[in-house]
């Protein structure tokens, strides 16, 4: 079972990402949220093994920037899959230098998404 992380700022992304997650067999969200703050929070409070996927939008509206994050991330054990609506090529490069293990767009279909998910849990 691939434990998922979902953090964006936008509610109905997680909302959606979610509810496609649920229905595989494979997938398990453990953690949605608005930041990575939150999900640390989280994971200090449960004591929670890292998620094994953390899908994140590459802008949170909380100030921090992509290379913070993914560091942060990947720092606690996680994998990251960038999962942006933004086109900003400089960022994705800063994310996947700093660790992201892909990318995704918001504008692809669900089911590319859980692609994208699986095979960077399964480390491709």
């Amino acid at each position: 079972m691939i434990r998922v992380a979902l953090i964006d700022d936008h509610e109905s992304v997680r909302l959606g990402l979610e509810a496609a997650c649920s229905r595989t067999e494979t997938m398990r969200v453990v953690f949605s949220g608005e930041s990575v703050a939150a999900y640390l929070d989280w994971r200090t409070l449960t004591q929670q093994h890292p998620a094994d996927v953390v899908a994140l939008d590459l802008t949170l509206g909380d100030g921090t920037t992509v290379t913070e994050n993914v560091t942060s991330l990947v720092t606690d054990g996680a994998s990251v899959v960038i999962h942006s609506v933004a086109d900003r090529p400089a960022a994705v490069r800063e994310a996947l230098a700093a660790g992201a293990a892909g990318v995704v767009s918001k504008s692809s279909a669900l089911d590319d998404v859980l692609d994208a998910i699986r095979t960077v849990a399964h480390g491709e």
